[in-house]
């Protein structure tokens, strides 16, 4: 069925039975069960703007378009009531309205969002017309009616159409009474970024309803409303069904538009000094074709002095431009790696299936993942951060479960499995998603991780998520959007963060033989060139589908520089490991993964590169030496020969010869530390 557009959109919140005036309704609450016996609810607006004079709406239970709450209609009146008020006390409605042919105003559709927590109950929200690129699009309804509805490719069209006065589309219940109604500035929005834009002269609407919008370009602003170091995000809902507009905190819609008054203020002042700068010089006249590809990057054409001190970032899809990307953002948040801990993470995401960071608090884990994203174009709705628990047992925990009394699945709140049905979709199959369990180890990975050890070991075609037993697979009221079986696709890339401390677990060796085990580097701030920020060109970070970075995974048989050597050392090491311990030792899937570890590391003459040797080193670090724990009685045969030499730096030195194993080395000696202070090897 066509989406309807009739009046315009706002956002509200359930009233409260004090709130309520007079007693005309059925009943004398804000939440009631009205005569046919379904739940009845009044809305109290928080918009700013409304096109009636009524600040309460009558809604059905039947009105909510992402009903998630089940009414149980077997219980008392009272209970439903008061059930019904509890699941949307701290909820927002982003609705629209229609008059009915008695002239009552009621809630037409409503989308529901939890209420951030920087947002009160009595906050006032100011909507605001919002463009879109075709990935944000996506979440309009399929078989929805958007007649002239824009779509852009990128902000570069978008911009193009203010600049030349063109109509840049229909916003759907939005209302422009008159100029001076129209909000100070708009938003455009996408997978790349979302950002004000302002600030406006004029919007008037055409013959055919499509907006038509004004920009002075000398004062043209753009405020960042994304970025990491700013809150304004949580002052922003949306509803799911209707891209064109969003709704901000009044406070923060003023905080944005003082925000573009004072870049106006800068600007201007920058404009005069640079005219009393080059008065004197010869005016180089800018192309026409210059001036055009500044347009289509979405910047107002300003005559720049040339400085041979920036960075040009690439435009082209390679390894290398992931890692120029990578640091570019990095360094955009203060944030500083070591380029072969990035080298070392891009390959083991490439060719494993799971990625675990460990290392010092501080060392910016979680934030190298949210930077490794970045580099890749990936949005922020396909990145889902996860903050571990101490209390999970099991995978219900993680994944949901299912509710036998209501015949519903319950998704857990971490949106976990939300995001693996998202991934799993036909339209979403060459999307990169990246998940990433924060500290991971508050609680047994064995535990609530339990399904994905051995699922994700599994080839891609054949790893099915089992969410519940078959015999519900048609019962559940919402198993259409819970299915029994889920497939997890090469598109969804898994990592995890750890602290090792007195409150962590650690990981046994059923996780350890199926992740590659990072440990990050400090680098050394005390020198200067190790946290030095690089200047920049503005750009537009390329956005990586999946088919695009499968095509950097060499999946061959291609001989390795010193394939043979390198498994006579390996097969050595695990003979010297398997003497110790029958439980330790180095299978053949650890010498797969390595080998394929060791085949796709990137190529190229920059700084972000590592050998075959390094990498080596690398792989056993991470992959063999993790599993070396236990008591100093089972270990120290391992450590020590009878000559007193430690049996595995002995091993080390007689395969120098295809690497110099410095990584394994520190481990070594690191461990050799703990087995004499504790007595045991952690």
């Amino acid at each position: 069925m066509p989406i309807e557009f009739k009046h315009i959109e706002m956002v509200g919140r359930l009233a409260k039975d004090e709130e309520i005036k007079g007693f005309e309704d059925y009943g004398r609450t804000a939440v009631f069960i009205n005569k046919p016996g379904d739940i009845q609810y009044k809305i109290k607006s928080l918009s700013t703007k409304n096109d009636v004079a009524e600040e309460q709406f009558t809604g059905y239970i039947s009105s909510i378009r992402n009903l998630e709450f089940v009414d149980d209609q077997y219980s008392a009146p009272e209970d439903r009531v008061k059930a019904f008020s509890d699941f949307y006390s701290k909820s927002l409605f982003v609705f629209s309205h229609k008059i009915d042919s008695m002239g009552n105003v009621k809630v037409d559709v409503a989308d529901v969002l939890t209420r951030p927590l920087v947002i009160d109950e009595n906050t006032k929200f100011v909507a605001i017309p919002c463009f879109s690129g075709k990935t944000q699009c996506d979440k309009i309804d399929a078989n929805g009616s958007w007649p002239l509805f824009r779509e852009y490719d990128n902000f570069g069209e978008f911009f193009q159409r203010l600049v030349e006065n063109k109509t840049v589309g229909r916003i759907y219940n939005f209302q422009i009474n008159d100029a001076t109604s129209f909000p100070e500035f708009i938003v455009w929005s996408d997978s790349r970024k979302m950002c004000a834009i302002g600030p406006i002269k004029s919007a008037s609407r055409t013959a055919m309803d499509s907006l038509m919008i004004q920009i002075n370009i000398e004062n043209y602003c753009e405020i960042n409303l994304d970025d990491e170091d700013d809150d304004i995000l949580e002052y922003i809902v949306q509803s799911p069904s209707n891209p064109s507009v969003i709704h901000i905190a009044e406070k923060k819609y003023i905080d944005i538009i003082n925000r573009i008054a004072q870049k106006v203020e800068e600007n201007n002042a920058a404009h005069v000094a640079q005219e009393a700068l080059t008065a004197n010089l010869p005016k180089q006249e800018e192309s026409d074709s210059d001036q055009q590809n500044k347009v289509s990057q979405g910047a107002p054409v300003v005559q720049e002095p040339p400085s041979d001190d920036l960075r040009e970032l690439p435009t082209e899809k390679s390894e290398t431009a992931i890692f120029k990307f990578f640091r570019y953002h990095s360094q955009k948040n203060k944030l500083f790696y070591s380029p072969k801990d990035i080298v070392n993470f891009h390959t083991a995401i490439k060719t494993g299936n799971l990625v675990i960071l460990s290392g010092m608090s501080g060392t910016g884990k979680s934030a190298l993942v949210d930077t490794y994203a970045k580099a890749l174009g990936i949005g922020k709705s396909n990145v889902l951060m996860i903050p571990v628990r101490p209390s999970w047992n099991d995978d219900s925990d993680l994944l949901g479960y299912v509710d036998l009394v209501h015949m519903v699945y319950r998704p857990s709140d971490t949106g976990f499995i939300n995001k693996i049905v998202e991934a799993s979709r036909p339209e979403n199959k060459d999307k990169l998603y990246l998940i990433c369990l924060d500290e991971m180890n508050l609680a047994r990975v064995e535990h609530y991780f339990s399904q994905f050890l051995s699922i994700l070991e599994r080839p891609v075609g054949a790893r099915e998520l089992v969410l519940y037993d078959e015999q519900y697979a048609n019962q559940l009221y919402n198993s259409s959007k819970y299915p029994q079986q889920v497939s997890i696709g090469d598109n969804v890339k898994f990592v995890g963060t750890v602290n090792i401390d007195e409150s962590t677990y650690h990981f046994s060796d059923k996780v350890l033989d199926r992740a590659n085990v990072i440990s990050l580097e400090v680098l050394d701030y005390s020198q200067p060139n190790n946290w030095k920020e690089d200047k920049y060109r503005a750009a537009n970070t390329p956005e990586w589908s999946n088919e695009d970075f499968g095509k950097l995974i060499k999946k061959d048989d291609a001989q390795l520089q010193n394939q043979t050597r390198i498994r006579e050392f390996l097969w050595e090491m695990h003979t010297l490991l398997h003497g110790t311990n029958a439980n330790l030792g180095v299978g053949p899937r650890i010498v797969k993964n390595i080998e394929m570890y060791l085949r796709n590391l990137p190529e190229g003459d920059t700084e972000y590169v590592l050998s075959e040797a390094e990498g080596l080193d690398y792989q056993v670090a991470q992959r063999i030496l993790t599993k070396i724990r236990g008591p100093e009685e089972q270990l120290k045969e391992l450590f020590q020969t009878q000559k007193q030499k430690n049996a595995l730096i002995t091993l080390l030195d007689k395969f120098d010869d295809i690497s110099k194993f410095e990584r394994c080395r520190q481990a070594i000696t690191q461990k050799e530390k703990e087995l004499k202070v504790y007595g045991y090897c952690l």
